[in-house]
């Protein structure tokens, strides 16, 4: 499941109270096999493979082993790309 730092994405936001200021990143919630939580922004997810461990390799060739199967990080992958898809509203509409 993904979450919304701020508004729309992309949508230039200035918000002192909370610290963000600049272009807003939709991402991703993932598990290394630690049990610490990150967050990966999915445009940089180039394959997901079971090995039995799961492995996400990024564009950069860069890999990361995570406890989410290769079908739930295809799902929050879908949910990524629906939300983005969505017209931006005016403030917190949505």
């Amino acid at each position: 499941m993904g979450i919304m730092l701020d508004y729309c994405v992309g949508e230039m936001v200035t918000n002192a109270s909370r610290g963000i200021v600049g272009k807003v990143v939709d991402v991703i919630l993932l598990t290394r096999l630690n049990g610490s939580e990150f967050y990966l922004n999915p445009e940089l997810i180039q394959s997901v493979e079971k090995t039995p461990d799961t492995v996400v390799t990024l564009v950069n060739e860069k890999k990361l082993v995570v406890r989410e199967s290769p079908e739930v990080i295809r799902q929050r992958y879908i949910e990524y790309r629906q939300q983005i898809s969505q017209p931006c509203l005016a403030g917190n509409e949505r």
